[in-house]
């Protein structure tokens, strides 16, 4: 039995990795410290929530996760669906503090019980439109709720929703605090020239210390200029960030799980969206084949952590883990050494007042840049015109975020994109054939073709609940043939029967036995027969037969000869109509992904 991927690791852990491992922990460190904070003041919640999130989801992350590379932490689309909810829901701080917690926890659960349950692969029957779209619209939200701060007139917007939030900006705009605008501006020239002339160093980073070096040494040498009225965060203490155990002892378990069990879900369903999105896009530089379990486990892990610990959801973020890979990180100690590095970072915010001295506008304006970087126009412009499907869902999933909940229209636009999904993999394509000098013709619709006594319909693919009605419809069309007497069903290539499959058989069978007519079925291999007789279709498939004469309707597929099971169904049905040298036609429906 192999050993998980952690202690394979560290078991060919050399100090040339570990040099890279480092170098690259510490690149990440500094994008994610600054990072966290902004996930958090868009969340709504105590900047340490994003912190101490961003330190334990990057530790116990590599314990699980099947890529060397991912970095998981906050991440702004987790972080604005919470905010969104909160918005929803009016709560206050003290309300927050007490449903988080919860949230996180619960988010936790289903992602690890997704990957118990071996779901970590249906996120591909999800179209990118979904989350291309999502992602656009949370962005364009994230900066119309970012501006307030950068003018400094957050007293006179509301914002509980899109269009509120707009028009209030609109009449705020007279009351635009001129100082904290132009920290905003400062802010935004800094970062701009860090991106242009040194793209290669943390320019995120750079902006915010930099701009709160100044706010805090004019602050000290230029007191007339009253900065004090430019908003900064509030400090923190190591008293404040211990975990609160007496918050699960207030906590109303059945209420509030009913009240937060969709946003949960919402955000463990983003979660896994998000993280196997990067997880394949950071597979194409890293040539590793992600593995969808492993990874929503890892995901899972860390927010029930988070819960106890750093109370803010985590997820998979393409920027700090794609700055892993290129920074030269070796293995997944990357990630828990830049965990020990966040951890650095947040115990010098606790003990030295720097928090205090971070402008509320400089983060906003930062916060819109990230925004900014997270409209993907290409990507937009592929969803939009590939397909008229492709399109719906996007602009569905989008227009619906303005108007509900984010939880909500992430649902919605997942909802449609199976509807889709299924439109194109429900219809059978029914292909007729006849033998003719022993071999196989097959018959144009527009032919004339004979009544058969005997038909044989060939099932490929999968017969679950989206196919099973129209293959139902399909048989009993031909079973109102009146010349048609035996109907064999050859399943050697079906799969996947469900439990609507089974109910279409068993009123397949039953129709037959009503009006005399009989249904074999050929080619069965072990699954079918288990199933079959689990549902009590075999029960009523056999009805008819004469045990003393050894006769059965089912006909087992041979390995080596397939088509001696059809030839077995033959002579029985040849043996039911009393004629040997019955016509013959071949029905051959194939239900599959790709027929529409």
């Amino acid at each position: 039995m192999k050993a998980p991927l952690f202690f394979q690791d560290i078991l060919s852990y050399s100090s040339a990795k570990f040099n890279y491992d480092i170098k690259a922990a510490l690149n990440v460190a500094l994008l994610s410290l600054p990072q966290s904070i902004a996930y958090a003041a868009i969340a709504e919640v105590p900047i340490y929530y994003g912190l101490i999130g961003s330190v334990i989801a990057s530790i116990v992350a590599p314990f699980f996760a099947s890529s060397q590379f991912t970095i998981l932490g906050p991440t702004n689309a987790t972080a604005f669906m919470l905010a969104s909810f909160f918005a929803l829901e009016h709560l206050s701080p003290e309300q927050k503090i007490i449903f988080v917690p919860v949230i996180v926890l619960l988010s936790g659960i289903f992602c690890i019980a997704g990957a118990l349950l071996k779901t970590g692969e249906l996120s591909q029957f999800i179209s990118r439109s979904v989350l291309t779209g999502y992602i656009s619209i949370a962005a364009i939200l994230i900066m119309s709720k970012q501006i307030k701060h950068t003018l400094g007139i957050d007293a006179y917007v509301e914002d509980a929703n899109f269009f509120q939030g707009v028009a209030s900006l609109t009449t705020g705009l007279v009351h635009t605090h001129w100082p904290t605008l132009i920290v905003s501006v400062i802010t935004l020239i800094i970062y701009l020239t860090f991106e242009k002339k040194l793209p290669k160093l943390p320019s995120f980073t750079l902006a915010l210390v930099i701009v709160s070096l100044i706010l805090a040494a004019c602050k000290a040498w230029l007191p007339q200029l009253h900065l004090d009225e430019i908003a900064c965060f509030a400090s923190f203490n190591s008293a404040e960030m211990m975990p609160n155990w007496d918050i699960w002892q207030q906590i109303s378990w059945q209420s509030t799980i009913a009240q937060v069990i969709g946003i949960s879900f919402g955000i463990a369903f983003l979660s896994i969206l998000e993280n196997n999105s990067m997880a394949k896009s950071l597979a194409i530089k890293t040539g590793e084949n992600p593995n969808a379990n492993k990874d929503m486990l890892a995901v899972g892990m860390a927010n029930i952590c988070c819960a106890f610990l750093g109370p803010m959801p985590a997820s998979g973020s393409l920027t700090r883990s794609s700055l892993n890979f290129n920074s030269g990180a070796k293995t997944r100690f990357a990630s828990l050494y830049s965990g020990v590095f966040c951890l650095i970072g947040l115990v010098a915010l606790t003990f030295f007042p720097l928090v205090s001295n971070i402008p509320k506008s400089a983060l906003a304006v930062l916060i819109i840049m990230i925004a900014l970087s997270l409209l993907n126009f290409k990507t937009i412009k592929i969803c939009l015109r590939t397909t008229k499907g492709d399109a719906v869902v996007l602009i569905t999933t989008a227009i619906t975020a303005l108007f509900l909940p984010l939880h909500y229209s992430i649902f919605i636009g997942c909802g449609l994109s199976l509807i889709f999904y299924l439109q194109k993999v429900k219809t059978p394509t029914l292909k007729e054939y006849t033998i003719e000098d022993e071999q196989l013709k097959e018959i144009r619709l527009r032919d004339n073709r004979p009544d058969p006594a005997i038909a044989i319909i060939q099932l490929e693919g999968s017969l679950f609940f989206a196919t099973a009605d129209l293959l139902r419809a399909h048989l009993q069309k031909m079973l109102k043939d009146e010349h048609l007497k035996v109907l064999i069903l050859r399943l050697r290539n079906a799969r996947d029967f469900d439990a609507s499959a089974m109910i279409a058989f068993k009123d397949l069978i039953e129709q037959t036995q009503k009006n005399n007519k009989f249904l074999l079925i050929s080619g069965a291999n072990r699954e079918i027969h288990r199933v079959l007789k689990n549902s009590g279709v075999l029960k009523i498939l056999q009805q008819n037969c004469n045990k003393n004469e050894a006769e059965t309707n089912l006909f087992f597929s041979h390995p080596d000869n397939p088509n001696i099971s059809t030839r077995d169904a033959l002579k029985r049905a040849q043996q039911i109509i009393g004629d040997t040298e019955a016509e013959i036609q071949i029905f051959n429906p194939i239900i599959s992904e790709n027929n529409p």
